[in-house]
């Protein structure tokens, strides 16, 4: 549905728990921002599907 999405900014929204596998199929990513949340667990291993990002913001949370 969102393959064809770059840019992604979830920063400063409050989010908290695990970061949503589902993220993994957005293939087209070129930069997402989850900066300022309330994330924690680990990055998921769907992540490797996202060859074409090149920027990755995942400071204050809770890693």
């Amino acid at each position: 549905m969102l393959k064809k999405l770059e840019i992604l900014d979830l920063s400063h929204n409050e989010f908290e728990g695990c970061v949503p596998e589902q993220l993994g199929n957005l293939i087209s990513l070129l930069k997402l921002d989850l900066s300022f949340n309330g994330f924690g667990c680990e990055i998921p291993e769907s992540f490797i599907h996202l060859k074409k990002l090149e920027f990755l913001d995942l400071s204050f949370n809770n890693f």
